[in-house]
């Protein structure tokens, strides 16, 4: 479990550095379609006089609530507590809170209840029926809002949220799949030293003996721990002792090198394949899918489910890649 932990420490710094990067993107793309203060009073003015007054400035504030609650609704649904982020909540305040302590002031309302006062309790009906109470007066100014700003009625928000959503789909597995490096695993050269050895006597459900060295030098290239089976020991050191150049397929199972090949002298010795590569091909699925639902959990609790997707897919990517590491380092050259 600690080469579990090892491993999921290291994916989640690139995983938050990617994160870092993209979710803010995402979380704000939708802004670029929300209209200003300035805008909104300008395509729903208050003019006349009397009850014709009383209902533009109703319709003026159930405008700044349609998009006020575009930017609730995008908060909430993308993280849980719900958080604005400085861009949201300022821009959220400008739409919902300021605007109306503006028209009640200028309507001469009290700045919060209205008390006895009969025609301000008329105009907070008004606001409530065009906001989302009576259809027939929701509806039709709805279609006005959108017709105005050149909305989109089935997603207000603009394709740029979603686009920005695919691009985090796409490159978070790649991100995974990239920190495997599956194409570093073939080391040529002649060996300089091989580090001192242990035999340690594997565990689970897959139990070999198995030696770990501390270091291996081939050519310019300098390993560090890497572990084999006692098989692959024997075929390393027959490979040194030749003193010509050697080809060696070193994979990896979470922050271990494996040695899985072995090509000197015109032969090449692979790990068996019912052995260390089997239990690598059960083992990095299941840490992959591990890892995968943990971080939809976690991730999903603090910055919602488009971007705990994102995580997910980040670890199956980094599975993926780690597989194809270790089946081209046990193929070899």
């Amino acid at each position: 479990m600690r080469a579990f932990a090892h491993w999921v420490r290291a994916a989640f710094v690139v995983l938050g550095a990617f994160l870092a990067i993209a979710a803010p993107a995402a979380a704000q793309a939708y802004l670029n379609d929300i209209p200003s203060p300035e805008e909104i009073e300008a395509a729903f003015p208050i003019a006349g006089e009397g009850d014709a007054r009383l209902d533009a400035a109703a319709r003026q504030e159930a405008a700044f609530s349609y998009f006020s609650t575009i930017i609730y609704r995008a908060a909430n649904k993308r993280s849980k507590p719900m958080t604005f982020t400085p861009q949201e909540q300022a821009l959220y305040d400008a739409l919902s809170d300021q605007p109306k302590a503006r028209i009640r002031a200028d309507l001469g309302f009290p700045p919060r209840l209205c008390g006895p006062d009969k025609t301000c309790q008329k105009y907070e009906d008004l606001v409530i029926d065009y906001s989302w109470r009576n259809k027939k007066m929701s509806a039709p100014l709805n279609r006005e809002i959108e017709a105005a700003f050149g909305l989109n009625q089935k997603d207000p928000r603009s394709a740029a949220l979603g686009w920005t959503i695919l691009f985090m789909w796409i490159a978070a597995p790649v991100a995974g799949f990239l920190l495997a490096r599956p194409w570093g695993v073939i080391y040529s050269g002649e060996i300089g030293s091989i580090g001192s050895g242990v035999v340690m006597e594997g565990g689970g459900l897959f139990r070999m003996a198995e030696v770990r060295r501390n270091h291996l030098q081939i050519g310019r290239r300098k390993i560090g721990d890497f572990v084999m089976t006692q098989r692959m020991a024997d075929a390393l050191d027959d490979a040194a002792g030749t003193g010509g150049p050697v080809k060696l397929g070193i994979g990896r199972v979470l922050h271990l090198r494996w040695l899985l090949s072995v090509a000197a002298a015109g032969r090449t010795e692979r790990a068996h394949a019912g052995g260390a590569l089997l239990r690598q091909i059960v083992l990095i699925p299941f840490f992959s899918l591990v890892a995968a639902v943990l971080a939809l959990i976690v991730v999903s609790i603090f910055a919602g489910p488009y971007i705990a997707l994102a995580a997910a897919f980040f670890f199956i990517g980094a599975g993926v890649g780690q597989f194809l590491t270790n089946l081209r380092a046990w193929m070899g050259v």
